[in-house]
């Protein structure tokens, strides 16, 4: 019998224990789970992974209310970070500069996301408990299936058993100061002039102070030129209702650093000044949470079809930061930006887990939607924008999920998706966008990580955009995207200029029929090139007149291009009628969402 040397023996022994080690290292280790915090209609959730260096474990997930006989399917989980790189801010010769590295390197600011995974479940119940099941698997070894509990939050309503107090504007500031938890405030007809004190004024969880105004806003309270109109900062479970806030002020009209459980509803916000905000959280040690911001008015003074360059000064609607908000069903009009979470990137804060929906939202000069700075289960959904520069930027996003779905962009001055400063993890579902010029462009420069896109439609003209950028172009990418995943989208017809990696350089493409045959990465091949056609009401790209655009109806004509051409996608198009999804925001015979304030 022939010996084998100990040497080979040893190299065999070691090259085995490797291979365990590796293989070890692959198996994914199921972390702490975490529900985020309920929103009215979305529920989120955050799980923590070591292991799976190899990054190949996936989290299916499906949902019920409780003790339901069955489960529906929801989006699979994302992975936040898979490639385990850092975000940092770094000094070039052409200045500072953001990107994802795989070390730190003398950075100015920098940013580790931990590997875990993270999503959300949309559309759901207010104030319903729902069963959350979750299975993590991985052919490496190490998944697991667990389910939990979570209830969405309650749609704020009055005290229980209230006590009711009934004042003149003039006498508020006593009445807010008596005031308990349980507490209305009936406020009548008049003004009410200077600062409304409620810093640190505490209601309770359902039993909250309401301050309310009488019908038909004949209820006002009047800066006088001072740093705000409300001072809300560290309160907790304060309503205001049926209010108009006024300025002049020089900062906002309602300052609400620290708020917990936050409520404007049904309030007008107007002639407050070249430089003030409407409602703004902007002090990043002091994130708010839980705050339900809907059914407002906010009347900015810019005018269309002026840039944020034409104007002193910064103005947005609703500037937050924190966990748990909802900013829903709002009519915003003539602000550099509508809704803001709060946006200090050079800094580790609070900014995830809120929801924007079914806003109306007009002439607003900078990027309207900001989520810029945010890190996972941030929902933007069903607006509707109209005559505005950027559509939703999101510069930069921390790792994602941050999801863009049923959003309408019409008449945009740059363009609707602004993918600056390195994010990583966006998921584009159903838009629908009709821009003068390219129909979709990315001009940064900076790499773009983990973006998904699905179902949306990009429509842009042969001319130019108010920006001077000419088409026919269907998209002018000049970010270069890593991971990247598109399909099934519709675009109309023109130039393309693209690259990705693995791609080392840009190519051109003379239109987009040449784009999707041709590049290299296999992109798009079930894309649908579009027109004006598709529409069932009469369209037209809104042309370089200095008059205003109104929204437009956007719903798709029978037998068009766009129907019948998506791809299903759990949770977002489920119910579909025909035999595939159709294209962009609105599925063939559904009637129009609501946008703006609801009827009382």
């Amino acid at each position: 019998m022939r010996r084998v040397p100990y040497t080979t023996l040893l190299l065999v022994l070691l090259g085995l224990a490797l291979v365990a080690s590796a293989h070890a290292a692959d198996a994914v280790v199921p972390g702490e789970l975490k529900l985020d915090p309920p929103t009215l209609v979305c529920l989120g959730v955050r799980w923590s992974i070591e292991g799976d260096a190899n990054r190949n474990a996936t989290v299916a997930v499906s949902y019920r209310e409780e003790d339901a006989p069955t489960w529906r399917e929801a989006l699979p989980l994302s992975y936040i970070n898979p490639g385990n790189l850092t975000f940092s801010r770094r000094k070039t010769p052409k200045g500072m500069r953001d990107g994802w590295y795989v070390e730190k390197q003398g950075d100015v600011f920098f940013r580790k996301m931990p590997p875990a995974f993270a999503g959300s479940i949309f559309d759901l119940k207010p104030a319903t408990t729902y069963e959350i099941r979750l299975k993590m698997t991985d052919p490496d070894g190490g998944g697991v299936e667990k389910t939990l509990k979570a209830t969405t939050r309650a749609v704020p309503v009055d005290p229980k058993n209230p006590k009711l107090v009934r004042c003149k504007p003039e006498n508020l500031q006593l009445a807010v100061k008596a005031a308990r938890p349980g507490t209305i405030i009936e406020v009548g007809p008049g003004v009410f002039k200077g600062v409304l004190n409620l810093r640190e004024k505490k209601g309770a969880p359902g039993n909250p102070i309401v301050i309310r105004g009488a019908k038909g806003g004949k209820t006002i309270l009047e800066g006088t030129g001072g740093r705000q109109v409300i001072h809300a900062d560290d309160s907790e479970y304060i309503h205001l209702e049926r209010l108009v806030i006024r300025g002049p002020v020089k900062t906002c009209a309602l300052e609400c650093d620290g708020a917990r459980g936050l409520v404007v509803r049904r309030c007008r916000f107007e002639n407050l000044g070249p430089i003030a905000h409407g409602i703004c959280n902007s002090n990043w040690d002091k994130p708010g949470s839980n705050f339900h911001i809907a059914d407002n008015v906010f009347q900015g003074d810019r005018t269309w079809p002026k840039t944020f360059r034409d104007f002193k000064g910064d103005t947005v609607a609703v500037k937050i930061c924190g966990r748990g908000h909802v900013v829903c069903y709002n009519f915003i009009r003539g602000w550099n930006t509508a809704v803001q979470g709060n946006e200090n990137t050079r800094r580790v804060y609070l900014l995830d887990t809120f929801d924007i929906y079914n806003n109306e939202i007009k002439v607003c000069l900078a990027s309207t939607i900001e989520v810029d700075g945010g890190t996972h289960n941030i929902r933007v959904f069903r607006n509707r924008l109209t005559c505005c520069f950027f559509g939703v930027s999101t510069q930069p996003i921390y790792g994602g999920p941050v999801y863009f779905f049923r959003n309408v962009m019409y008449d945009l001055i740059n363009t609707p998706y602004k993918l600056h400063n390195s994010p990583m993890g966006l998921l584009f579902f159903h838009n629908t966008t009709v821009r003068d010029g390219p129909a979709f462009y990315c001009q940064a420069g900076d790499a773009a990580h983990n973006i998904l896109w699905r179902n949306n439609l990009h429509l842009g003209s042969a001319t130019k955009d108010r920006m001077g950028m000419a088409g026919p172009r269907a998209w002018a990418n000049y970010n270069p995207f890593i991971n990247l995943d598109m399909d099934y989208d519709g675009f109309t017809e023109g130039k393309v200029s693209f690259r990705a990696e693995p791609m080392k350089k840009w190519k051109f493409f003379p239109t987009f029929t040449d784009w999707v045959r041709d590049n290299p990465l296999g992109l798009e091949k079930h894309s649908v090139v579009v027109d004006l056609s598709i529409f069932a009401k009469p369209i037209r790209f809104p042309g370089l007149a200095p008059t205003e655009s109104d929204p437009q109806d956007l719903r798709l004509k029978a037998g068009s291009a766009a129907v019948d051409k998506g791809t299903p996608l759990a949770n977002i198009n489920d119910g579909y009628k025909g035999k595939a999804p159709d294209l962009g925001a609105y599925e063939l015979g559904d009637a129009l969402p609501h946008y703006g304030p609801r009827p009382e």
